[in-house]
């Protein structure tokens, strides 16, 4: 895309801004006067090689001749696909040469992407000592008029033309590379750099740091990256020397340091991740030495290190405003301990950098706003994409100045003072990790191409200071529906066998089967009596005449409704419970009983004798066991064809908001001294685990809703102060159906405070007293380790227990009802206690609607996906480059959803670094040999971990990722004297996987 292509007003403003005074000159003019100046200085080093500026200015003459022989001219585009070594670079100084613009392709990127990026650039050559490959296997082309034998040029097989000379010159304007990018349509975008643009961010950059002939450069970036061209090409337009790392050197810490210690380099640029693994190998800067630092957040363990040896800058700048906008030294007296991240100053000569509100006017100091970048240093747009050019590159008039063309950075800054600025965020959904730049879109695309990956949301998420990407995918398998069967068939299998072995058990009372997840033991009689009792007596007082459970196992709920009359159906699917059911009801000569083998989801099949004219159904401790949301509705739709008039009781329903408190009290009770970080790392395990369904009391309103016949719902947590499960995190609902409710009385309610005595409300007389918002003290203690409550903080000793709130109210001569208080995850922990002087059919609470998941998916971990993690982490790396490969993989069976129905990235669950045996015994790491010993500990020390490791632990799901593995690398090295290559640590995820390699390799 030439200049000619943008509109006319934007060219002149943009070419009148790239006039830098007395710098005229091209990059390639810079270099050929240092050749002129200096042509026996070192101009590049590479492994046991190194080049005079004369004899690299032969070579890249040489090349420019074989591509102007191959039809590059001035504004043409040709590909650079090469291995790091010297060609690579005087590849690029010959394009330059010749006028025209390189497209850089690392060799490492997936086929795919470079298929694209070769069809939208459409160079004129490509050059390569291999032939690009398609998806197919075919030589890749452009047109397909052309012979793949014209368009390739083989650096090898140049010939030397070591006595002619390409006259051909650059001039400004026109295109000196295009580097792709991510793009958040899926696909890469082409960021198209102006031969001027270049020239004048080397000149600013040199200016600054006051650079010369005597500065030497280690180049580490990645070719594809632009600040790659900053280590590359800079140092040959001031005299200096570039080092020339290669690949491997680049990826192994220890290496790396023995070279730097060797080179001594006056520039070093570098991610902070790589300059903390170069710290962690006990290596420091020289204090003569620049260091350029950018492309994420820096630790202030780093700044304090680096300030201490070294020049310190601070670089930023996104590549459509070529390379770096700015850099600010950073003094190491300078006091940044109140700073989130590091200044971003208006350094460069001529650069503009403004920050606008959404009305596009500037902010004052101490507000923040979107950054637009304008000056010499933009880019001339996206390479054939005006659309988006005119989206990003606009002109704009600031505080009345003419009118100059910007660039939209979609960086979110803190103005500090006039001349600084503290990142803050985003205002799109592009990522920075590891010193990239990336779309979400792009990544999300491509995985979404996944024949078996149905929707997917990329981002960051931070865990305990290291950032890792993520990728939540759900995965178009049907297998949670298929399963459906198999699982209630299972839960039926398993109380078949519980009931065939409790057949000495009295039927009167028989809890077999109902044991504590406390104690592992059963709950004791007084607290089932008591909790049988509880769930009876609101049975009860719906007044049901003809009912039908759904369930009926042992029949604690059965017989005593057969003692109050009531006309009794039910259903269980245990062969075994309805055998004995049937036989005491035979010797019994009950009447006005009759159980039928069956499942909850069949009951609109029960003979039409069986089936009619109920006024109450009863799903009681029974809904936990239904395989997913789909069946519950399916079951509770079945109801409402059964009742005409009268109501569901759905009792003991495991409440959702509740699952962490419920997970955290599990494991606080095997062991109180659990920290609270592990205690969470493992409640999100058991999550994922979980068999049961446990859902959201906000559900049953989203159904009411949907059901016209639904005329109320009534939501009441246990008012019991037993200590076991059933009575602390489970909750009784009655849907109202066609028939008349009354709604929970909320004039002159009253909310709960520390400062609320129930007595001196109750002396009011008043018929009914609603207190809002009253803590459930049986839980709460739950609630403050969540939100790790100070001691101060703790509110235990302002509540009473449900014994002695009931106590209470009959000493005052009322009847206190409870229920459960809706709205934010604080209200999960109280409710709403209603006083009234007569017994009366329980309150519904008023009709709402939400759009958040409102049930688990029970056999989250445990249901057959028809991807695997690994096969999509495999898949990605065919596909993505390889900083785009997400860290972790999370497979979700639904989104969370916002009001208006789109994902809500604030809700997604956080990724699990978990132990592969974690629901073993924790002291039992069962490593095998010396070598899964200190491959152990080496693991410990990079992902930070203090408990033990087990041989069959996952690297990446301990929270390990690319970064870590080349550090992996080098402890193995250091340790076993054994080099692996990062892409086996990639492949080998686990501690045993790993031993053998090191094993193999020894």
């Amino acid at each position: 895309m030439p200049t000619s292509s943008l509109k006319t007003t934007h060219r002149e403003a943009f070419l009148e801004e790239a006039c830098v005074e007395n710098d005229l000159w091209t990059v390639y003019d810079q270099f050929a006067n240092q050749v002129a100046l200096t042509p026996e200085a070192v101009a590049i080093r590479f492994e046991n090689r190194s080049m005079t500026y004369s004899q690299l200015a032969q070579r890249v003459n040489t090349i420019a001749l074989a591509l102007a022989r191959a039809g590059v001219v001035r504004n043409s585009l040709v590909a650079v696909h090469l291995e790091r070594n010297i060609d690579m670079v005087a590849c690029t100084l010959a394009t330059l040469k010749l006028g025209a613009g390189f497209v850089p392709l690392d060799p490492t990127l997936p086929d795919e992407r470079k298929q694209y990026i070769i069809n939208h650039a459409q160079p004129v050559v490509c050059i390569s000592e291999t032939i690009i490959q398609t998806a197919t296997n075919e030589p890749l082309t452009v047109n397909s008029e052309d012979l793949v034998s014209q368009r390739y040029v083989k650096p090898s097989e140049i010939d030397a033309y070591a006595d002619s000379e390409a006259s051909f010159q650059s001039e400004r304007g026109e295109i000196a590379y295009v580097i792709y990018t991510s793009g958040s349509t899926g696909q890469p975008k082409g960021v198209a750099v102006s031969h001027a643009s270049l020239q004048y961010f080397f000149h600013s950059f040199s200016q600054v740091l006051e650079l010369g002939a005597q500065d030497t450069f280690v180049a580490l970036t990645t070719f594809g990256f632009d600040i790659s061209l900053l280590e590359l090409l800079l140092p040959l337009t001031i005299g200096g020397t570039c080092h020339l790392v290669s690949s491997s050197v680049a990826k192994q810490p220890e290496m790396l340091r023995a070279l730097l210690d060797e080179v001594r380099p006056t520039v070093l640029q570098a991610t902070p991740s790589t300059f903390d693994m170069l710290l962690d190998e006990g290596w420091l800067p020289s204090p003569e030495t620049n260091i350029v630092c950018g492309g994420e957040a820096w630790s202030p363990e780093l700044f304090y290190k680096l300030t201490q040896a070294a020049n310190v800058w601070n670089a930023y700048g996104p590549t459509e405003a070529t390379i770096w906008t700015s850099l600010t030294r950073i003094d190491k007296q300078r006091d940044l301990s109140a700073c989130s991240s590091l200044p971003i100053s208006k350094y460069f000569p001529g650069a503009t950098l403004v920050v606008l509100n959404n009305q596009m006017q500037p902010v004052s100091v101490g507000e923040v706003g979107e950054l637009y970048i304008g000056g010499p240093g933009l880019a001339l747009g996206y390479y054939r994409n005006n659309e988006l050019t005119e989206e990003k590159f606009a002109p704009l008039s600031i505080d009345g100045k003419p009118e100059a063309r910007f660039y939209r950075s979609g960086d979110v800054v803190r103005v500090l003072n006039q001349d600084e600025f503290h990142y803050v965020g985003r205002t799109d959904h592009q990522l920075k990790l590891r010193g990239h730049r990336m779309e979400a879109g792009d990544i999300e695309h491509h995985l979404l191409v996944h024949p078996l990956v149905d929707r997917c949301v990329v981002g960051l998420h931070d865990n305990e200071g290291q950032k890792y990407l993520v990728a939540w995918y759900t995965d178009k398998n049907p297998a949670g529906e298929i399963e459906s069967d198999h699982t209630v068939q299972d839960w039926g299998d398993i109380y078949d066998h519980a009931y065939r072995e409790s057949e000495q058990a009295s039927l009167d009372f028989d809890t077999s089967g109902w044991n504590s997840i406390y104690t592992e033991q059963p709950i004791p009689e007084p607290e089932m009596r008591r909790w049988v009792d509880r769930t009876v007596t609101r049975i009860e007082a719906l007044a049901p005449k003809k009912a039908l459970e759904i369930g009926c196992g042992t029949g604690l709920i059965m017989y005593p409704l057969l003692e109050k009359n009531v006309d009794y159906t039910g259903i269980d699917l245990s062969a075994s419970a309805v055998e004995r059911h049937q036989q005491h009801i035979n010797a019994k000569h009950l009447t006005n009983c009759r159980v039928i083998q069956s499942s909850a989801d069949q009951i609109s099949d029960l003979p039409h004798e069986e089936s009619h004219g109920f006024d109450t159904i009863i799903i009681n401790s029974v809904a936990q066991y239904f395989p997913q949301k789909t069946y519950l509705d399916n079951v509770l739709r079945d109801c409402l064809v059964k009742v005409e008039q009268g109501q569901v009781f759905i009792g003991d329903v495991i409440d959702l908001r509740l699952q962490d408190a419920y997970y955290s009290s599990v494991i606080l009770s095997k062991n109180s001294q659990r920290a609270r970080a592990s205690v969470m790392r493992e409640v999100a395990l058991k999550k994922q685990w979980e068999n049961e369904l446990h859902i959201d009391p906000e559900y049953f309103l989203n159904f009411a809703h949907q059901h016209s016949q639904i005329t109320g719902v009534a939501l009441m947590p246990k008012l019991l102060d037993d200590s076991n499960e059933l009575c602390r995190y489970r909750y009784d609902v009655v849907l109202y159906v066609g028939s008349e409710c009354r709604s929970l009385p909320d004039n002159d309610s009253i909310q709960w405070s520390a400062e609320f005595d129930i007595k001196q409300c109750l002396e009011r007389g008043e018929d009914t007293i609603v207190v809002h918002g009253y803590p459930r003290k049986n839980i709460l203690s739950d609630y403050e380790f969540l939100i790790n409550a100070s001691q101060e903080e703790t509110q235990s000793h302002h509540v009473l227990s449900a014994t002695e709130l009931e106590a209470i109210a009959r000493q005052y001569g009322y009847q206190l009802q409870a229920y459960l208080d809706l709205g934010s995850a604080e209200q999960a922990f109280k409710m709403a206690l209603c006083f009234t002087r007569s017994i009366s059919k329980p309150y519904a609470v008023a009709s709402q609607t939400t759009a958040k998941v409102t049930t688990n998916s029970p056999y989250s971990m445990a249901k057959t996906s028809m991807i695997t993690e690994e096969e999509l982490r495999s898949y990605s790396r065919d596909v993505l480059p390889a900083y785009m490969v997400p860290d972790v993989f999370m497979h979700m069976t639904q989104f969370p959803l916002t009001a208006n129905g789109k994902i809500d990235r604030n809700s997604l669950p956080a990724p699990t670094f978990h132990r592969h045996t974690i629901l073993q015994d924790d002291t039992e790491s069962g490593l095998k040999g010396d070598i899964e010993s200190k491959l152990a500990s080496i693991w410990q020390k990079i992902l930070s971990l203090s408990s033990e490791i087990s041989r069959y632990d996952h690297f990446f799901k301990l929270g390990g990722h690319s970064l870590g593995a080349i550090r992996v690398a080098s402890e193995i090295k250091k340790t076993f004297g054994v080099s692996l290559q990062v892409c086996d640590l990639l492949q080998a995820n686990t501690l045993e996987q790993q031993a053998e390699l090191i094993e193999a390799k020894r």
